[in-house]
């Protein structure tokens, strides 16, 4: 009956308001000045709420920190220091172009608007960018421009269903999201291929929801290396809809294997510094082809530890690996990319390819979910 309801709600032709998110962009990089211009179409600069001017593709208006403010200029004007400054576009689709001279870092171009203030003396840059522009940005930069269709209508929904469960991450920078992996990786608007716009287009609103109709935690990671593990492995909290999936997609994928070679002796010893584990032994996981599930911890002969602590000290791929040693090395042999919990990436590439739809492969990895369109999810809030 649930299934039923479902799917006549999603029948339904309810409107859907444009959500706008607030993305953080070049966070990480501390920038102190930058060159703004419009790419397509032409834009007005406000600063405090006051329009400073109209620019356009041909020009430039370089922002920049000046004591505490945003300073503005052009090559004719000086338009003096703001505690906020913002590029909007005139028109629907308009894209803007950044590019940072101190430090001189990558050019980006962005859909919609710019707000630009100062935090910790250097410029913090918002892109206030319409949902469905920032899922095309994240799918390009997350997939790439080489895959079908199918799979970025999978990894649309994923990528929007994560962003909207995600919207208080940053809060307290006065931001949504940022641009970063943590987050999803974003590098501004999908240039490199009218599939990605397209997939966009054929799932707007779509988003995955799980039995109480909430919002999934759409979590994906490259390479699961066969076999996906369930979110409390990996956050300390169980997720009905996060379990373990054999993979057998993704085992010939380009991150399925890895291999680390490090020095016995550096080895023994972070192992009884670190862990106080006094002899080797021991396994990241059962012998690939015969494992029943994906181990958790690393058991030595004396001592019992968290495979994500080996991952994050030696800086390894993932925590599916086997050890060989001799005289001389400890061979870390292991599978996978990334932390191993929801979509696999590499795998769903593989499904796409060989004929399975985006919703088959989203039940593949999220057990029991429902996928919906937001008008759908907004009647149930309301309700």
């Amino acid at each position: 009956m649930i299934r039923f309801l479902l799917f006549l709600l999603t029948m339904c032709q309810i409107s859907l308001s444009a959500e706008v998110l607030d993305i953080g962009i070049y966070r990480t990089d501390k920038i102190k000045q930058a060159v703004v211009a419009p790419s397509i179409g032409s834009y007005e600069v406000f600063g405090d709420g006051k329009k400073l001017a109209d620019v356009f593709p041909n020009d430039g208006i370089r922002v920049y920190e000046a004591g505490g403010k945003v300073g503005v200029r052009s090559i004719q004007n000086d338009f003096g220091n703001f505690s906020k400054v913002v590029f909007v576009r005139k028109n629907w689709g308009n894209v803007f172009r950044i590019r940072p001279t101190q430090p001189a870092v990558r050019e980006g171009k962005y859909n919609d608007n710019l707000v630009v203030t100062i935090s910790g003396g250097h410029l913090k840059l918002i892109n206030r960018v319409y949902l469905e522009h920032y899922v095309g940005g994240v799918v390009e930069a997350e997939s790439g421009s080489k895959q079908n269709i199918e799979y970025y209508k999978l990894q649309s929904i994923v990528c929007r269903t994560y962003a909207l469960n995600n919207l208080r991450r940053h809060e307290d920078e006065g931001f949504h999201l940022c641009d970063q992996v943590h987050c999803q990786v974003y590098h501004g608007t999908s240039r490199f291929t009218e599939l990605i716009p397209e997939a966009v287009s054929a799932t707007k609103g779509q988003v995955v929801v799980d039995s109480n109709i909430d919002l999934v935690t759409a979590a994906f990671h490259s390479n699961c290396g066969g076999q996906t593990i369930p979110a409390e492995h990996v956050w300390s909290k169980q997720v009905p809809y996060l379990q373990s999936v054999r993979d057998t997609f993704c085992l010939e994928g380009k991150h399925a294997r890895w291999e680390t070679r490090i020095p016995r002796q550096k080895w023994v010893q972070y192992m009884r510094t670190r862990h106080g584990a006094g002899r080797m032994g021991g396994h990241g996981s059962l012998d690939f082809n015969e494992a029943d599930q994906r181990e958790v911890y690393y058991a030595s002969s004396d001592s019992e530890i968290h495979l994500k602590e080996i991952r994050r000290d030696w800086n390894l791929k993932s925590t599916f690996f086997r050890i060989e040693e001799d005289e001389q090395d400890v061979l870390i042999l292991g599978r996978g990319f990334g932390h191993g919990v929801g979509m696999c990436q590499e795998g769903a590439m593989r499904m796409s390819e060989i004929g399975y739809s985006h919703a088959d492969i989203i039940h593949f990895y999220y057990k029991d979910v429902h996928i919906i369109d937001l008008s759908v999810l907004d009647f149930f809030r309301e309700h």
